[in-house]
């Protein structure tokens, strides 16, 4: 490894923590494998590393990838990898270890996705809005559907929250990760576009935007 790629992938990590740092206080342990899961099957990302970190602020949990946009390995010039980072917040109490609740692992599970993708960002950049839909492995219950699915919106963000990180090689999109009833995923499956934004602007008008909740009633 170079000596300009150490000092890129560095000041990366510096900018990351520094966003990290302005969401809340941030969980100085860092959440990672034992084995990659790129040596296993698994999605590969762009530094290989994969990584995912706890932001507590207030009565607010708040997961996000640590990784996405680190710069690849196998690129000589400077990069910002998939150019995202995955981010969920919820207002529900979390018991016991994260891991083992379901903000994590909706969030880890959408990571991967982008990761197996690898044009999360160009979709971002030409929709605004994306969603899809995941196995529901901790839940929430409450939400899934008939067929144990968890449908989630990407990319729903608040007027005070940012949507761009600015990296030291490039601009990093924010893709948060809102949880859906399942009357709210099939109207973005049947809409399409046009059932998102109005998914997008119900959220606003309730006021709560990208974050999710196990308990809060359906918009539509």
């Amino acid at each position: 490894m170079s000596d300009a790629r150490d000092d890129l992938l560095q000041r990366t990590y510096e900018a990351r923590d520094g966003y990290l740092r302005q969401l809340g206080e941030v969980d100085p342990l860092v959440l990672t494998h034992i084995i990659n899961p790129a040596f296993t099957g698994g999605p590969r990302w762009p530094d290989l590393r994969q990584a995912m970190r706890v932001v507590r602020n207030g009565n607010r949990t708040i997961v996000v990838s640590d990784g996405l946009a680190d710069p690849f390995d196998d690129q000589p010039e400077p990069n910002v990898g998939f150019g995202i980072e995955v981010l969920l917040e919820t207002s529900d109490p979390i018991e016991g270890s994260i891991q083992n609740d379901w903000p994590f692992w909706i969030a880890y599970d959408v990571a991967q996705q982008a990761a197996r993708h690898g044009g999360f960002r160009e979709l971002i950049d030409e929709l605004g809005v994306l969603s899809m839909d995941l196995q529901c492995r901790f839940g929430p219950s409450e939400l899934a559907t008939a067929e144990g699915r968890i449908g989630v919106l990407l990319g729903v963000h608040g007027p005070d929250f940012p949507a761009e990180w600015s990296f030291p090689a490039g601009v990093v999109k924010i893709v948060t990760v809102k949880v859906l009833h399942p009357s709210e995923l099939a109207v973005a499956a049947n809409e399409g576009d046009a059932g998102r934004k109005r998914l997008c602007d119900l959220f606003t008008a309730n006021g709560t935007f990208h974050v999710s909740s196990a308990t809060r009633p359906s918009v539509v």
